[in-house]
């Protein structure tokens, strides 16, 4: 799907391989990107905010329409 987001690689090393199975048992029928994007929010959002904070500024916040972007298949 097109986007005016620019996209990330990501190789399927046997590790990133594992992570996709782990979360796609969890949700099953969800393409392998989609399940990323889901397992990296939810490790965002387990976080203490100050401490992510800390580490991490974006000049716009994290919206809804972000994170349904980032879900869009190609």
């Amino acid at each position: 799907m097109p986007t005016s987001y620019p996209r990330v690689l990501i190789t399927r090393t046997p590790e990133v391989d594992q992570i996709i199975a782990a979360g796609q048992a969890r949700w099953p029928g969800r393409a392998a990107s989609a399940t990323l994007v889901a397992l990296a929010s939810e490790a965002v959002a387990a976080r203490p905010r100050r401490d992510f904070l800390l580490e991490f500024s974006s000049p716009d916040p994290l919206t809804e329409e972000m994170i349904e972007a980032a879900l869009d298949e190609d």
